[in-house]
């Protein structure tokens, strides 16, 4: 995604919210000089996605001296659809947006093999099959898929070593369904996913670092208005950042880390022999301030501020935004996580790193790859331009 794309869905996305906006409030809105949501909403007008408003009252501009009116646009939802797919659970999360970025379908159901990110090809053709089928007619308005997949293949090989996502055979995914579908495809990291969702609805694009603890443990690294992918499509792994030698052997092959003793899961098995009545992550919420569950918490804190203060201390953020379901005891992690995590840093980070918790949502993977998808979709429009709706 370049930063132009990211421009171009944040206007789109105001637009849409507003019902109808003109170019100088969409600058003010999203601090944008006038020139560039020029550029931007010409690009939504010439591929049809928006349309300035000839019935709406104009509205004048004050911070002109001439006051001349500014024209409203407003986003034309029937221009085409995006299709973001989540394969990284156990269950196929699906969202289906128009180019208002408004849900128009979601989808969510049981298939076999998805704990693996090194999914065959044809699972994936036959989920994507599935979802197309399901929308029916709508399915000639789709303009893009975006498919989110775990980076790490649990399936330990011969070497003893998990595998990473292949960079050539996602390639051969994506060109199979292209093939297939005759729409651009492209398939993403669950995590870099969800940091696109989640900074679709920030208003910096200055560099963060996102700590995904739920099932697993993962991340992703946003710099220059985009996720950074690494060599191997993996960057941001901090699960797998050993933080005891002789821990419990990890299901990437490792030995200690972070994630084989302190996802949710272990967690809550940790917290369970202290305490029976912990038997689930809600009951560990509803018993968050039980002596059991504060030491886990407290163990867990201190082995994450020491596995993240060497990438913050090498990549200095101005963020670190907490994501999944440890967002569930917000209060009780982020004011020791973060007292714990400055105890590592440099006084001068110290002072301005900043922690948040992820405001993305339930379907943040499925939407992340939806978004990926806005520039590739853009460009399709221009070949394949759509029979619109009156």
């Amino acid at each position: 995604m370049t930063k132009r794309e990211l421009l171009l869905l944040r206007v789109l996305e105001y637009i849409s919210q507003e019902g109808h906006a003109p170019r100088a409030e969409i600058a003010r809105a999203l601090k944008l000089s006038k020139a560039t949501v020029t550029h931007i909403t010409r690009d939504l007008i010439d591929h049809g996605i928006a349309a300035e408003v000839a019935d709406l009252p104009d509205t004048p501009d004050p911070n002109t001296s001439s006051g001349r009116p500014s024209v409203p646009l407003q986003v034309n939802p029937d221009a085409g659809l995006l299709i973001g797919i989540d394969l990284s659970g156990s269950r196929v999360a699906a969202v289906v947006l128009n180019m208002a970025l408004a849900q128009h379908v979601r989808l969510e159901f049981e298939h076999p093999a998805l704990r693996h990110s090194a999914l065959p090809q044809d699972l994936v053709s036959s989920v994507v099959d599935g979802i197309m089928t399901t929308l029916g007619p709508d399915s000639a308005r789709v303009r893009g898929i975006g498919i989110s997949v775990r980076a790490l293949n649990y399936q330990v090989d011969d070497t003893g070593d998990a595998r990473l996502m292949d960079v050539k055979a996602n390639a051969a995914l994506v060109d199979a369904l292209i093939t297939q579908h005759r729409i651009p495809v492209a398939v993403i990291h669950n995590m870099q996913a969800l940091l696109l969702a989640e900074m679709m609805r920030r208003p910096s694009s200055g560099l963060r670092l996102l700590i995904h603890v739920g099932e697993g443990i993962g991340g992703a690294i946003w710099l220059e208005s985009k996720p950074i992918e690494g060599a191997h499509l993996a960057a941001g792994e901090w699960g797998h950042i050993t933080v005891d030698r002789n821990g419990p052997v990890c299901a990437c092959g490792k030995r200690g880390c972070i994630e084989a003793s302190y996802a949710v899961p272990h967690l809550v098995e940790r917290a369970r022999t202290h305490d029976p009545r912990v038997t689930s992550w809600e009951d560990f919420v509803a018993h968050v301030d039980a002596p059991a569950c504060q030491a886990i918490l407290h163990e867990f804190i201190e082995a994450a501020a020491h596995a993240l203060s060497g990438p913050v201390l090498v990549c200095d953020p101005e963020e670190i935004i907490v994501d999944g379901p440890i967002c569930d005891v917000a209060d009780a992690f982020l004011p020791q996580f973060s007292q714990a995590l400055a105890e590592e840093l440099l006084p001068r980070t110290r002072r301005a790193l900043t922690l948040t918790t992820s405001m993305g949502g339930v379907d943040a993977a499925a939407r992340g790859a939806a978004y990926s998808l806005i520039g590739k979709a853009l460009e399709h429009m221009v070949t394949t331009p759509l029979a619109l709706k009156p």
